[in-house]
């Protein structure tokens, strides 16, 4: 059925047309009328329309994905999610994303027919979480892949490599600024 929905999709045919022009549903919502459309026999029970559209479009009821790691003498184990150290996670994590987003530059490129360089950016948050070793691997990382990193947290956090920012907010009166503060890397260059 999923399939079916693909191709009704991809085929662009103009019945379909009248429910992706209407302002008055979301794309979700769109997604889910499609649904019925092409399988009127399925029973969708009592979930709305957006419930419908969001389950079409959530990538997990289209992939199972399996994650291991390495644990030195343990070998490979298979990934669970509460039994990984903070650094596991983040491994897991940032493979994954950076297989998106690899997948994402060779289908731009493929589409477009022009070799393009990308602007990489990650974003990191709640990054006090994660200790000094874990941060100078994700610099390390990040330099390897030709990414620019922006970390949130709620403190400094000083490179070895790059330059981080602390924004300070002031309120004087009844105005409030922002004043941006860097702090240039200290590491040796090569």
């Amino acid at each position: 059925t999923h399939a079916m929905l693909l191709d009704a999709l991809s085929g662009q045919q103009d019945e379909y047309q009248d429910l992706f022009n209407d302002n008055r549903i979301t794309f979700s919502e769109a997604m889910a009328k499609l649904y019925q459309r092409i399988n009127p026999h399925i029973d969708m029970g009592q979930r709305t329309a957006q419930t419908i559209g969001e389950e079409l479009l959530d990538y997990r009821n289209y992939l199972e994905l399996e994650v291991e790691v390495f644990r030195g003498a343990d070998g490979w184990l298979r990934a669970e999610s509460g039994a990984l150290s903070t650094g596991e996670a983040i491994g897991t994590g940032m493979s994954i994303l950076l297989m998106v987003v690899q997948s994402w530059e060779e289908e731009s490129r493929r589409i477009r027919g022009k070799d393009i360089v990308p602007c990489r950016l990650l974003f990191l948050d709640e990054a006090a979480r994660l200790d000094g070793k874990s941060i100078s691997t994700l610099f390390e990382l990040c330099e390897r892949l030709d990414m620019q990193l922006l970390i949130a947290a709620p403190e400094n956090i000083s490179p070895e490599k790059g330059t981080t920012y602390k924004l300070v907010r002031k309120i004087a009166g009844n105005q409030e600024h922002v004043h941006v503060v860097g702090l240039r890397g200290f590491g040796a260059t090569e």
